[in-house]
């Protein structure tokens, strides 16, 4: 919740939305989705009829379901080190 709060402030200092759902972008590149999804779930609650921020949301969400995908079919597989 730290961490989250700090990146939130931020966030804030950026100033207007474009560079807030501009730094976004740059932080899903980076692989950062779960705070993508965070961030950008919030601006679509304050503003539903903004697009960016809920396309941008909905390819974060995207991607922590194929993490978690991946994740548990590698629980599946067995370890062929052996």
């Amino acid at each position: 919740a730290e961490q989250s709060a700090k990146k939130m402030a931020q966030y804030l200092e950026l100033g207007s939305m474009d560079a807030c759902l501009a730094q976004a972008k740059r932080d899903f590149a980076k692989g950062e989705y779960q705070w993508v999804a965070e961030f950008t779930n919030q601006l679509v609650f304050a503003d539903p009829s903004n697009r960016e921020a809920r396309l941008l949301c909905a390819d974060a969400l995207e991607q922590l379901g194929y993490q978690a995908e991946i994740r548990h079919m590698a629980q599946l597989l067995p370890d062929r080190r052996s």
